[in-house]
């Protein structure tokens, strides 16, 4: 999982080069055509760490949460159930084990925005399910190339983890509820000052996929102990 992204904060220096690759990048993205008031938001390439406009449709909506998938993507879920089962089952048992939700926008709902997320993943490579990511936590500047929507989002596969979802069912919602944890976790973070260390961060969002009903995680145990053929070397 793609959870926690590197945040580059404005008052942080930038390399000449940087600086010249983000102008570049402006020059194709123009700010302008991204206004999250119509569907719209800002997501991370995983691959080059650059934020690029997501166009999406409101599908399915709630007190809790809203569901957005990016326009022209298909994936044959059942959005109204997923969220049903999102407001049911995963935001109450992680809010009482982990703390409350964020606010950021002062909506007092979560975007969980499917897309098909820019990860460079082949039919042979592993790729990124879902993630979290920190920058939507400040003020957005159309001077950086890491642009911040502003408000709480969890970003989800809508490609090859629905492919994953087709014959392990849960996948998608194990995904949710792992971001979740994340995404509460962060703002206590910030008011501490402090970074968790990354296997317990991690580790956490696992125990928060567990609590929430789509544990045990048995494949992360095989891949630890190296019983699997796909993490042979095991904890090593």
């Amino acid at each position: 999982y793609f959870s926690n992204c590197n945040v580059v904060q404005p008052s942080k220096k930038k390399d000449n080069s940087t600086l010249i690759l983000a102008s570049i990048l402006y020059l194709i993205v123009d700010s302008s055509l991204c206004k999250n008031s119509r569907g719209d938001f800002w997501a991370r390439n995983a691959v080059t760490n650059v934020s690029y406009c997501v166009k999406s449709d409101l599908v399915a909506e709630n007190s809790n949460a809203k569901i957005y998938v990016e326009k022209g993507l298909s994936t044959g879920l059942d959005y109204t159930s997923i969220l049903k089962t999102y407001d049911n089952q995963i935001i109450n048992r992680e809010v009482e084990a982990f703390g409350a939700l964020p606010d950021i926008d002062k909506d007092g709902k979560i975007v969980i925005l499917v897309l098909d997320i820019i990860d460079g993943a082949t039919a042979t490579s592993g790729f990124v399910a879902g993630f979290f990511d920190p920058i939507n936590f400040y003020s957005d500047s159309p001077d950086y190339f890491i642009r911040s929507n502003e408000k709480e989002i969890l970003y989800m596969d809508g490609k090859e983890l629905v492919q994953l979802e087709a014959v392990s069912p849960g996948s998608f919602l194990s995904t949710a509820a792992h971001e979740l944890q994340h995404l509460i976790r962060y703002q206590y973070e910030i008011l501490t000052d402090s970074d968790d260390d990354l296997w317990i961060n991690e580790g956490t969002s696992e125990v928060a996929s567990d609590i929430t009903g789509f544990g045990p995680q048995t494949s992360r145990v095989s891949c630890f102990r190296g019983t699997s053929s796909s993490c042979s070397g095991g904890v090593s």
